[in-house]
């Protein structure tokens, strides 16, 4: 028997308040990090989901973790790939492409200040957010 699209959407709708998620996209709702290297350099984001808007702030890390360069994150996602452009406080911009590979991890491409990228990276959900 196939059900009304309405009914099948309340479905949907009280699946994820169940799961405690408003959205689809809430999943991408909290803070994100990449796996710091020797050195301690790495990536933040923190995102928030509104429909298909996604923004957000970050922090890039350099040696020993100290802070290099902060920014805002403004996109969207949309069909499963989250495109974002990346305004550092110094003046420059920057993209991620990604996706959600698996629960908690997004995988994309990085394009940073010059001469940074376009490079491979993945970010990891931190738990709890």
């Amino acid at each position: 028997m196939r059900l009304p699209s309405s009914l099948g959407s309340l479905t949907l709708l009280l699946v994820l308040a169940a799961a405690g998620c408003t959205s689809p996209h809430a999943v991408l709702d909290g803070t994100w990090a990449t796996t710091p290297i020797p050195s301690g350099g790495g990536l933040t984001l923190h995102l928030q989901a509104d429909g298909d808007a996604v923004s957000g702030t970050g922090e890039s890390f350099g040696l020993m973790g100290r802070l290099e360069n902060s920014f805002t994150a403004s996109g969207r996602y949309f069909a499963g790939t989250l495109d974002l452009t990346i305004s550092y406080k110094s003046g420059v911009s920057g993209t991620f492409e990604g996706e959600l590979a698996a629960s908690g991890m997004l995988d994309g491409m990085w394009s940073g200040p010059p001469p940074q990228g376009p490079y491979a990276i993945t970010f990891i959900k931190s738990p709890g957010t």
